[in-house]
């Protein structure tokens, strides 16, 4: 039996908690609708209310409930009479009925194979979610189909059981398990310093003993299998502006569980790539330099002999591999 931490249809309710109560009641009507495979829902709103009010519903039940993966929320429509307090809902689905109710048994086995194999032992939820960071990165492709074949990439089904996704996928998988181990997570849509299109870009903010921050599992992805890196692993408010945009109000203020600040791999000096170098058990190494006076070439000059190195200069991460 597992435990009860581990509840699969765990919501962090993050979009939900943000809306007012006419919102809300849009919201829990096509949430419930869509649950059970509906083709349409009505709900009671205000005399004020305009269809507009309800525009991006779709959207925020389909990225507070990864679980609902299956709802096309593009083609979603709202229809309201100039003279009701109605609100008429349509729902689209990009998935069959029959596909739904077996992704949910594939879905539940498998959260629950990872929770058992990764998970059980932990206490911690920092160290839940470093495990499973470092889970996806290991194990899944970062991998765009030729458009008629996309689907998959863009939910949980991908990462999970083709070994690929997108940065919407690897967010939706990372808000899924989380929340049903009991981190509190959400997934961000903004933009990015290297998104090539106007497709925009998906990562999640996670809550960490009271704190949240953000966490893009895509971006500390590398196509090396065995390379792991955490450039981007809990950062603030003020280091996730340097290279993402975003319009939600996110609070992410602490630095202390940040992977480079809680491990003290922050380096000011080139004594302390010393300390770091001198300290780290492995091949490769990460270092968050703190001022803007530090360089790769000052960094590592005389300082090891035997290496390659690749600095993000928006981050100020330089990630060292031992040859």
């Amino acid at each position: 039996m597992l435990y009860q931490s581990f509840n699969i249809r765990r919501s962090a309710r993050f979009y939900y908690d943000r809306l007012n109560d006419d919102q809300r009641r849009a919201y829990n009507a096509l949430k419930k609708c869509v649950e059970e495979y509906g083709r349409s829902t009505k709900v009671s709103v205000s005399k004020g209310c305009s269809v507009d009010d309800f525009d991006r519903i779709g959207f925020f039940v389909m990225l507070d409930n990864p679980l609902l993966y299956y709802l096309d929320y593009t083609s979603c429509s709202m229809y309201r009479m100039a003279d009701h307090n109605e609100l008429s809902i349509s729902c689209h689905y990009s998935y069959s009925k029959i596909e739904v109710e077996n992704n949910l048994l594939r879905i539940t086995e498998k959260v629950e194979d990872i929770y058992y194999t990764l998970f059980k032992s932990l206490k911690d939820d920092y160290e839940k979610e470093k495990r499973f960071h470092d889970y996806l990165i290991e194990n899944v492709f970062y991998h765009l189909k030729p458009i008629e074949k996309r689907k998959n990439e863009f939910n949980v089904i991908g990462p999970l059981f083709s070994g690929y996704g997108v940065c919407m996928g690897f967010a939706q998988v990372v808000n899924l398990v989380m929340n049903s181990v009991g981190v509190k997570c959400t997934t961000i849509c903004g933009d990015s310093k290297n998104t090539e299109d106007d497709t925009g870009h998906a990562w999640n903010l996670i809550r960490i003993d009271k704190n949240y921050y953000h966490l893009d599992v895509t971006w500390d992805y590398v196509d090396v299998r065995g390379s792991l890196r955490y450039d981007y692993f809990n950062l603030t408010d003020d280091m996730c502006r340097k290279d993402h945009t975003w319009d939600t109000e996110t609070g992410c203020l602490s630095d202390k569980d940040n992977y480079h600040v809680r491990n003290n791999l922050c380096a000011r000096s080139v004594s302390d790539i010393h300390r770091i170098i001198r300290d780290t058990d492995g091949s490769l190494i990460s270092v968050r330099f703190m001022s803007d006076r530090m360089t790769p070439e000052k960094a590592l000059r005389s300082v090891v002999a035997n290496c390659r190195y690749r600095f993000n200069s928006d981050q100020r991460v330089l990630t060292i591999e031992m040859v």
